[in-house]
């Protein structure tokens, strides 16, 4: 029994936490292993993260970005199995900034989960359906459209 008892304490010893702040100032504790999950936390680990981790002004992450992000990290580490299940349902507005915070982040297996379901949104859809679903503005005068379809037929077939 004693060693259980041991074991338990040994597992509830403080474990180091990282924090990460959203563009708004609101702050998000991880465990070391979830905050591992974050490339560009893995590659600061020489001593700069003694306080907050706050991104850089041009770098907008809100909190319920920031926080999708990090739900996704917690179903990594915890079970595989479950990660794909967590961005179902995910709207095209949320899924592209999920996809931008993951990219700046730097967590790669995140990037292509993100654009997998991209994908999968854009499949057997006319380009005018992905215009419209992404709000991708289409500036092209026919003439020029004309020359691109030319030069590029092969894409086209």
């Amino acid at each position: 029994m004693a060693h259980n008892d041991t074991k338990e304490d040994d597992d509830m010893k403080e474990e180091k936490k990282i924090i990460l702040q959203s563009s708004d100032g609101k702050e998000f504790s991880l465990s070391e292993a979830v905050a591992n999950q974050f490339g560009i936390i893995r590659n600061m680990k020489g001593g700069c993260l003694d306080g907050p981790i706050k991104f850089p002004d041009d770098i907008d992450i809100r909190p319920e970005i920031l926080s999708k992000a990090i739900d996704y990290c917690i179903m990594h580490v915890d079970a595989e199995d479950a990660v794909a299940a967590s961005m179902t349902g995910i709207d095209e507005c949320t899924l592209y900034y999920v996809m931008l915070a993951a990219h700046y982040l730097d967590i790669k297996h995140l990037v292509g989960l993100t654009c997998e379901i991209a994908l999968n949104m854009m499949k057997g859809k006319s380009p005018d359906d992905i215009r419209k679903m992404f709000r991708i503005n289409y500036d092209f005068e026919y003439p020029a459209e004309k020359e691109i379809l030319q030069q590029n037929a092969w894409a086209f077939m």
